[in-house]
């Protein structure tokens, strides 16, 4: 499967909405792409024309083209999720002159195709999650990716690029913030009911029968008929399997990597997170738990925050950024608050 991006020639950037008035301050931008996909068993239909999206994100530096001396920071959001919830992490380093960047993924509300039937292509794997978001960067030519940012779902293709092999140069660094674990899928007590809203919603005829489903299935914070059926495709194709292989891959590069948890989260225990962190090679001692004063992570580290929950990147967004900062001063030392 190959996913490629081609600006559309009429659209260039759309209307962008600002959120201030200033070149280094988080942008949302609407932009129309078009999405190649190549026809695959896996997939529902051959669009052997593309797709045309408008996607929206966020860009601190919108329209510029890549320059090697900027610091490229890019955050992949949570399911559900938009790239809106990643600005207040994403903020504190584009007031020190980085270069910012969180598309939002396909099926989750703001991203949607131009024409009907374009948003039903999507099976919401790793694997063409991770590869939408490379093309994205392609298109905007970014080069080099100097930290990439993952929160929850957004954990899988995080790793998918960091460390496969077709892509593991552009990266340089990894922050995975309350990561949806390895060993088992989040929200395992609804396998079963999950199942059953695929099977039927794969069938259009029977969507309606789906839709009865649906308000049985109680996953985190998803709460309307899009937003759980995105989620039960994303479930429903995670290779867990694959996922622990790419932790190991990115040990073998000597990828530097960040690990942020929460010890209150409702879906998974303290003993989940650390035994990613064992898979990401983090050394016991390595761990530290946020107790009111941030030290200088010793890498590769984790941080943990005993008394808080799931939703880190919003609740304590500024130390987050904090902590994220020594990645970046990895490669750019003149970086400073």
């Amino acid at each position: 499967m190959t996913l490629g991006f081609s600006r559309s020639p009429s659209s260039g950037y759309g209307k962008p909405v600002a959120i201030k008035k200033s070149d280094h301050n988080l942008t949302n931008i609407e932009d129309k792409v078009c999405l190649d996909l190549d026809a695959l068993m896996n997939f529902y239909e051959d669009v052997p024309d593309g797709i045309i999206l408008d996607t929206a994100y966020a860009d601190s530096r919108p329209g510029e083209e890549f320059d090697p001396a900027v610091p490229v920071i890019v955050g992949v959001h949570d399911t559900p999720g938009s790239h809106s919830e990643l600005e207040s992490i994403l903020r504190t380093f584009a007031k020190v002159g980085c270069r910012t960047i969180a598309p939002t993924f396909p099926g989750h509300g703001n991203t949607q195709g131009l024409m009907r039937g374009f948003d039903d292509v999507f099976t919401h794997s790793t694997l063409e999650r991770a590869m939408f978001l490379q093309d994205f960067l392609d298109t905007l030519g970014i080069e080099k990716v100097d930290l990439m940012i993952g929160v929850g779902a957004g954990c899988y293709p995080t790793l998918r690029l960091c460390a496969g092999v077709e892509s593991s140069n552009m990266y340089r660094s990894m922050a995975l913030i309350s990561p949806w674990p390895l060993k088992r899928p989040r929200y395992e007590a609804h396998s079963d009911l999950l199942q059953s809203i695929l099977y039927l919603w794969d069938r259009p005829f029977f969507r309606g029968p789906a839709k009865l489903l649906l308000p049985a299935y109680k996953v985190g914070s998803v709460r309307t008929v899009r937003e759980k059926v995105t989620s039960a495709y994303l479930l429903g194709n995670l290779d867990l399997a694959e996922a622990s292989s790419l932790a190991f891959t990115a040990v073998t590069l000597n990828l530097p990597r960040l690990l942020i948890f929460g010890g209150l989260d409702p879906e998974v225990e303290p003993e989940l997170y650390l035994d990613y962190a064992h898979q990401l090679e983090i050394p016991p001692e390595n761990i530290r738990a946020f107790k009111g004063k941030l030290e200088a992570p010793a890498l590769p580290g984790a941080l943990s925050f005993s008394d808080a929950g799931y939703n880190l990147h919003l609740e304590h967004p500024g130390i987050i950024s904090a902590y994220l900062m020594h990645l970046v001063q990895l490669f750019r030392p003149h970086i400073r608050f």
